[in-house]
């Protein structure tokens, strides 16, 4: 089972979802049920666009549309908070249907 949580909860928490993915949580971000991107704390020496937290909140549809393409590492004050990463495609929710 994912944590998942959709675009209006991520856009008024923000932080708490740092906050968990800083505990080493997956979070899968949903739009009207289908994974949209998945937060995730860094892996290695993972590289990516850097956005600030607070671009994050600010454009989070853009910043997620770009996401479903490529990863970007979220920082705050310059340090790396989390990656924002397109979702793998074998990734399925509970309330997915498979399709026939």
């Amino acid at each position: 089972m994912h944590n998942v949580i959709g675009i209006r909860t991520l856009r008024r928490g923000v932080n708490e979802s740092l906050v968990r993915v800083s505990r080493g949580e997956t979070i899968v971000v949903a739009r009207h049920g289908h994974p949209i991107a998945i937060i995730r704390p860094l892996a290695g020496d993972e590289t990516g666009r850097r956005v600030s937290v607070t671009t994050f909140r600010r454009n989070l549809r853009r910043t997620l549309a770009v996401a479903r393409r490529r990863s970007i590492v979220l920082t705050w004050y310059g340090d790396v908070a989390a990656v924002v990463a397109p979702v793998p495609p074998n990734l399925k929710l509970e309330n997915e249907k498979e399709s026939a």
